[in-house]
């Protein structure tokens, strides 16, 4: 009997894009098609939700966040670091992404952070998790951004090996 050639899946990649969001009535956020698909690709659907910083949340596949736990334990001497450990775990949860590609947030990091009723900004960061901005914190970083002086920003990149 013949036998079909084998095709390996590729895997998938961490996603690129923005998106916005909202809160609904029982503190999820519903996530694009793209981030859900990265999400189920994963070995475990878990994810940690939570801040290190209590101005941005952040969505961490649960393999990571495993990793910034044995750094958190290896830098605890740090104040910043341990400081942005005791973040996590006041306001972390562990979650899953629905079938309908909703994650829950823990209702203290709403409330801390005012996620509940605002629009909120997706996006992805490092490859490795998902930052949930509330607008506040996002105009705030536009604001920056728009100020930037684009032939710096250009000089820097290229003195520091921009890829060509």
């Amino acid at each position: 009997m013949d036998q079909l050639p084998q095709t390996s899946v590729p895997p998938v990649e961490f996603p690129r894009s923005t998106a916005n969001a909202k809160t609904d009535d029982k503190g999820r956020i519903k996530l694009a098609a793209e981030y859900v698909r990265y999400f189920e690709s994963l070995p475990e659907q878990s994810v940690f939700v939570t801040t290190l910083d209590r101005s941005i949340a952040e969505i961490f596949p649960i393999g990571l966040w495993r990793r910034m736990e044995e750094f958190f334990e290896q830098n605890e001497s740090v104040p910043e670091i341990f400081m942005a450990s005791k973040n996590a775990m006041r306001f972390g949860a562990v979650a899953s992404v629905d079938g309908q590609g909703r994650v829950g947030i823990p209702a203290e990091l709403r409330k801390a952070l005012k996620l509940d009723g605002q629009d909120l900004h997706i996006e992805p960061y490092r490859r490795s998790r998902l930052q949930i901005i509330p607008q506040p914190v996002f105009e705030e970083m536009e604001a920056k951004l728009a100020t930037a002086d684009p032939v710096k920003l250009n000089e820097v990149m290229r003195a520091a090996g921009l890829p060509k």
